[in-house]
């Protein structure tokens, strides 16, 4: 991709997000495209075992409730996350589920891992 040598220098650079073309510049977006794709499976398979081990799975979680059964409070994903964390390691980001602020019980989803296909990278000339 070809952009302004300033933008590149002053922001891209410094920050990461690009490097100047060359014959080893090649060969390292190679290296970068393989080690993300790896990562993308990994995550993946990650993320289906997960999800067998927490199909059907229940969780109770503690909290101060009035007489008339309000919480007070609520329940949040992060707090479903640490009550799930017995079993697996989940990111509170990656659970949905509608407000929780009366007793009962409440189905929850977990958000798969994205699929993610590795970014195309072209040679850019001006």
């Amino acid at each position: 991709m070809a952009v302004k040598s300033g933008y590149a220098r002053n922001y891209l650079f410094p920050q990461g997000l690009a490097f100047a073309w060359s014959k080893g510049a090649a060969a390292q977006i190679e290296a970068m495209k393989r080690a993300r794709l790896a990562k993308a499976v990994a995550t993946r398979e990650e993320a289906v075992a997960a999800k067998e081990i927490i199909e059907g799975s229940t969780v109770e979680i503690a909290a101060k409730v009035s007489e008339s059964g309000k919480l007070f409070g609520g329940i949040s994903a992060e707090k479903i996350a640490i009550a799930l964390s017995s079993k697996v390691e989940v990111n509170p980001k990656n659970i949905t589920v509608e407000p929780i602020k009366t007793t009962g019980d409440f189905p929850g989803n977990r958000r798969p891992a994205p699929r993610k296909s590795p970014p195309t990278l072209r040679e850019g000339r001006r």
